[in-house]
C-alpha cells in the first residue's frame, strides 16, 4: 500500500513537470519558469514602474534594464516555493503571473504581450492628449480644428529626416483662420525611450550667391509667441509614433529661407535637424472642417 502510495505521488509530480514545461509559452500561459542556475529575461514593450515578488528577495533576484526584468533563483529546486509576480509599467498596464521553479523550459527569454495584462488601461480620447489648448474664445472650434488635423490623411513622402532608429517627418500643414497648423510625427524605432528636451523652430536665411555683405543668419522663432505647442507628448516608447501639431501666427518665406525644425533628445544625443523650402511652406493646405 505505501509503495502504491509513492508511486501514484512519484507520477503525480512527473505529470505536473510535464504540464509545466508545456505551458512556459507565455502566449497562453502565466508562467515563469525560475531556475538557480540561469536567469529568466521579460521583455516588454512599455517602461516598468514597479515588480513585487511574493516572497520578496529571499528566493528570487530581479534586475531590470531599460525595459526587461531579469529573474534568477536563489533557492534550490526542493526548498523553492512557488509564488507571484506582480508588474506594473508607464502605460497603465499590470501583469501577474506565477513564478515556478522549472529545470528546462522551452525559453529563458519571453517576450511580454499586453495582451497577458490583467488590467489594462482605458483608452484616452484626444482631448485629454492635448498638450496646450490653443487660446481663443470657442473652445468648441479648437477641439473641431485639433479632430480635422488628426484625421486628415494627406502626408508628404519626402520630407523626412533620421539619425540612427529615430525619424523625424514633416507630414503636412495647413491654414485656418489666419492660422497655420504644422503637423509632424516622430518615430522611435530603437529599443530604448526618446525623451525630448525640446522642438525647436528657426528660420533660416541663405546670403546671396557673391554678395559678401549677405551673410547666413538664423532666426529662432519664440514658442508661445510665433508658435504654439497644441498636441503631442514628450516621451516616445520603443517602436512607437507620435503625432506633434504646432499653431503658427502667419508666416511665409523668400525663396532665400527655409524653415528649420530641431529636434533635441534629453540626455542624449540622437538629434534631428529637418529643413523645408520656401515653396513649400508658403503652400499650405486649406483645413475642412
Amino acid at each position: 500500500m505505501m509503495n502504491m502510495k509513492l508511486y501514484l505521488k512519484d507520477t503525480y509530480k512527473i505529470l505536473l513537470f510535464i504540464i509545466l514545461l508545456s505551458t512556459c509559452n507565455l502566449q497562453s500561459q502565466e508562467i515563469i519558469p525560475i531556475n538557480l542556475y540561469k536567469s529568466t529575461q521579460l521583455i516588454f514593450n512599455d517602461k516598468i514602474e514597479n515588480i513585487i515578488i511574493g516572497t520578496g528577495d529571499l528566493q528570487i533576484q530581479n534586475k531590470l534594464l531599460g525595459n526587461v526584468i531579469s529573474l534568477i533563483g536563489k533557492a534550490q529546486k526542493k526548498e523553492f516555493v512557488n509564488t507571484n509576480l506582480y508588474i506594473s509599467t508607464k502605460n497603465g498596464f499590470h501583469y501577474n503571473f506565477s513564478l515556478v521553479y522549472i529545470d528546462k523550459p522551452k525559453s529563458w527569454t519571453i517576450p511580454i504581450s499586453e495582451e497577458l495584462a490583467t488590467i489594462k488601461p482605458l483608452k484616452k480620447n484626444k482631448k485629454e492628449e492635448i498638450l496646450n489648448t490653443i487660446p481663443t474664445l470657442n473652445k468648441n472650434l479648437d477641439d473641431q480644428v485639433l479632430k480635422a488635423l488628426l484625421t486628415d490623411k494627406r502626408s508628404a513622402k519626402r520630407y523626412y529626416t533620421r539619425f540612427d532608429d529615430m525619424y523625424l517627418k514633416y507630414n503636412n500643414h495647413y491654414y485656418y483662420n489666419q492660422y497655420v497648423y504644422y503637423k509632424l510625427e516622430v518615430t522611435n524605432s530603437s529599443n530604448q525611450d526618446y525623451i525630448i528636451d525640446f522642438l525647436k523652430v528657426f528660420i533660416d536665411t541663405k546670403g546671396k550667391k557673391g554678395n559678401t555683405k549677405k551673410s547666413n543668419t538664423r532666426k529662432l522663432l519664440i514658442l508661445d509667441k510665433d508658435y504654439t505647442a497644441i498636441y503631442g507628448t514628450e516621451s516616445i516608447n520603443p517602436k512607437e509614433t507620435i503625432t506633434i501639431i504646432f499653431k503658427f501666427n502667419k508666416l511665409s518665406l523668400n525663396k532665400e529661407q527655409k524653415l528649420s525644425l530641431e529636434l533635441k533628445e534629453k540626455n542624449g544625443n540622437r538629434d534631428l535637424i529637418l529643413q523645408l523650402r520656401s515653396r513649400l511652406v508658403n503652400d499650405p493646405y486649406a483645413l475642412k472642417l
